[in-house]
């Protein structure tokens, strides 16, 4: 083959076979792009959506968790008034049982006491 028409023929290879070909892969290579792309962004986007239904899930969390915070310490506050005021009321009973006892001992003494006078005069 001469030079000229190999030089025709290698033109018209690249020409009809390989430029189109290449077209094709870039076109191919294009499409894949895109297509990559879009999936990247629908994995962005459900991303996206299971943050926003964990901050939502969180945020519910936290305000039961707060809630129940707050329920406890009022049933413990609640509990403690009420031991505090059953110790009061014992406490009040006790002064009173106290008194009441000094009170029935000072009798028991004065009654004792008026037995042996009654009883010593007549011993001789």
């Amino acid at each position: 083959m001469e030079r000229p028409e190999r030089q025709a023929r290698a033109s018209a290879f690249v020409q009809n076979e390989l430029l189109p070909r290449r077209m094709s892969t870039l076109s191919l290579a294009d499409r894949i792009q895109q297509i990559s792309e879009a999936q990247l962004e629908a994995g962005s986007e459900a991303v996206s959506v299971m943050l926003y239904s964990f901050r939502v899930k969180l945020l519910i969390l936290l305000v039961l968790a707060a809630g129940m915070g707050v329920s406890l310490a009022g049933i413990a506050l609640w509990r403690l008034l009420r031991l505090e005021h059953e110790a009061k009321v014992r406490f009040d009973e006790v002064v009173s049982t106290r008194a009441e006892l000094q009170r029935l001992s000072g009798e028991l003494v004065s009654a004792q006491e008026g037995e042996r006078r009654r009883i010593s005069p007549r011993t001789p």
